[in-house]
């Protein structure tokens, strides 16, 4: 089913927001970087953000794929995860095996070497998606 801003929504409610203030109980504001996606955007989303005391760090591109390493890495390993996962798999399973299928990516090392001269072509195109 498709993310609604009115989902996505409670999801910062429900998920986000009470992991982020375990993992950061000091931190009375918190920044997360969300892509161009409208729902983001929308006036659901943003109240539940301010609720949730997140602030969307702001100046990214709106349409940069090529600084999300997870859109590389994804489209691969879910094949990889597809082979591995059996129907019936409780959920520690099924973890196990997409955190197997990710660490089995063979070119991750290039990802993090290649982001600064990424990052630079993405601002010289000003976010359009770099030319391969």
């Amino acid at each position: 089913t498709p993310m609604t801003a009115d989902a996505f929504a409670s999801f910062v409610r429900t998920k986000v927001g009470p992991f982020l203030n375990r993992a950061f109980p000091r931190k009375e504001t918190k920044q997360i970087l969300l892509d161009g996606e409208k729902i983001f955007r929308a006036p659901s989303a943003k109240t539940a953000l301010k609720d949730c005391n997140l602030t969307v760090l702001g100046n990214w591109p709106p349409y940069s794929p090529d600084l999300n390493p997870q859109g590389n890495v994804w489209p691969w390993a879910e094949k990889k995860l597809r082979e591995l996962e059996k129907d019936g798999d409780a959920f520690e399973e099924f973890s196990e095996k997409c955190l197997q299928a990710v660490k089995a990516y063979p070119d991750g090392g290039k990802l993090v070497s290649s982001m600064p001269k990424r990052m630079k072509m993405c601002i010289d195109s000003k976010g359009a998606m770099i030319a391969k």
